[in-house]
């Protein structure tokens, strides 16, 4: 991470799936990693009624950071531009006042997996005006 915060979002009911009818898929491998990982905050816990994507992408807005992730936020961008300014305020901020989806364009970085080996998008390049950014996981 070198000099860079990493820090992953999950909504709050994922570290804690209720009664025997939970599916085995939405249990977590390792609940002792994870609750270990929010004592370090490194991974932060979201109100399970909330969407756990706006806190996701407001963190990396605020401190000009990248998201690691697969989504293409199409739900938010279309949401975001429902709501407009009343709701959500300038998502870019700043004096350029882009659209959420060019944001996501410029700090939205895809990945996929080698066997164990994590493998960032080759042709990602950063957005023009950051710097230093810290490095946001998504779950």
């Amino acid at each position: 991470s070198e000099g860079r915060r990493v820090v992953a979002f999950i909504p709050a009911h994922y570290l804690r799936p209720k009664g025997p009818e939970v599916d085995p898929k939405r249990r977590p491998d390792d609940s002792e990693l994870l609750q270990t990982l929010v004592e370090d905050g490194v991974l932060i816990t979201t109100p399970s009624q909330d969407y756990d994507d706006d806190y996701a992408l407001e963190y990396a807005r605020r401190h000009d950071g990248y998201i690691l992730s697969n989504d293409m936020y199409r739900d938010h961008a279309h949401k975001v531009g429902l709501a407009g300014k009343m709701f959500f305020g300038d998502f870019v901020g700043g004096e350029h006042h882009r659209s959420t989806q060019d944001w996501l364009n410029e700090h939205r970085i895809t990945y996929t997996f080698v066997g164990d080996e994590l493998l960032l998008n080759p042709a990602f390049r950063p957005a023009s005006n950051s710097t230093k950014p810290a490095v946001l996981m998504r779950s």
